[in-house]
């Protein structure tokens, strides 16, 4: 926890299996006034930490009957959760196959209400990723989880009542394989070009998704990244820097469209600050506040 000069106030954390230690974090949730919720997929639990680094609460852990919960979309306003992951399913490595992604619903403390939506993820060839599969993203705001995978302009919706929800549209357009491949093509290895050629033989991939990245900030906007092949392919491990961001209400209706600066990851918005990370000549990361300005 850093102060608002940059100052570093607390340390918390570490690496094992006990109280507020992790194997992994992949989700880090701020809610106000001084609380932190953090995931960790590999023990599949929510430890729920104070800014001044205590343990705020019970530990929630969650159990899918059919794979492990690894994916934290966020807690709806009644206290329960929805959270994702990836299917269990047999599939042929010759043949280019997404993963079979399951959304459910959690209760508070953590037993699996059911199933809120069925989704895709990761389009896979073989042991790897194609170059530009596109990704689950999945948020939730209020009383709905939003996902998505980016192939197709617009985002699911899931409502914690169950009620059905059509899908919200997106003013977004893709790239083509070529363009797209023209971008990535400077980064790659022989090794690369070689995979390349044999996935484009491949049936089935002959696509390149509209967007890569979605964040909620703290007007319940979306915050859309579209897809930029030279930073966001899984063959680059998704470095997710810069780019182009659309912002939307939850409606789809939009907002503003926002440039953010090439080599800063963008990770959390409030009010007119954004809060990412950058890299130096050296390749060090650090944290890194901005203003968003018109």
């Amino acid at each position: 926890v850093f102060g608002p000069d940059g100052a570093l106030r607390t340390l918390s954390g570490g690496t094992g299996d006990g109280p507020g230690e992790f194997q992994w974090i992949n989700a880090l949730r701020y809610r106000p006034p001084d609380t932190l919720a953090v995931f960790d997929p590999v023990a599949g639990r929510l430890t729920t930490l104070r800014t001044d680094g205590r343990i705020a609460g019970p530990t929630v852990t969650f159990r899918a009957g059919d794979g492990r919960v690894e994916i934290y979309l966020g807690r709806f306003a009644d206290g329960s959760h929805a959270l994702a992951w990836i299917r269990q399913e047999e599939h042929d490595p010759s043949q280019h196959t997404p993963d079979a992604m399951a959304v459910a619903h959690f209760a508070p403390d953590g037993g699996m209400l059911g199933l809120l939506a069925e989704d895709v993820g990761m389009r896979r060839l073989g042991n790897g990723p194609v170059p530009f599969s596109p990704h689950f993203l999945g948020q939730v705001v209020a009383d709905v989880a939003y996902h998505a995978d980016g192939a197709s302009p617009e985002i699911r919706r899931a409502a914690a009542s169950r009620d059905p929800r059509p899908p919200i549209p997106l003013e977004l357009s893709t790239r083509s394989l070529e363009n797209a491949w023209a971008l990535l093509r400077p980064h790659a290895d022989s090794a690369d070009v070689a995979r390349y050629a044999e996935i484009r033989a491949a049936p089935g991939v002959d696509s390149v998704p509209y967007f890569s990245e979605m964040l909620v900030d703290a007007d319940d906007r979306l915050w859309i990244k579209a897809y930029d092949p030279a930073v966001d392919s899984h063959w680059r491990l998704r470095r997710r820097t810069g780019g182009t961001w659309s912002v939307a209400r939850v409606d789809g209706s939009p907002v503003a469209r926002v440039h953010v600066p090439e080599g800063f990851r963008l990770m959390d918005v409030r009010g007119d600050m954004a809060a990412g990370v950058s890299r130096d000549e050296l390749g060090v990361e650090y944290v890194e506040v901005r203003a968003v300005s018109r």
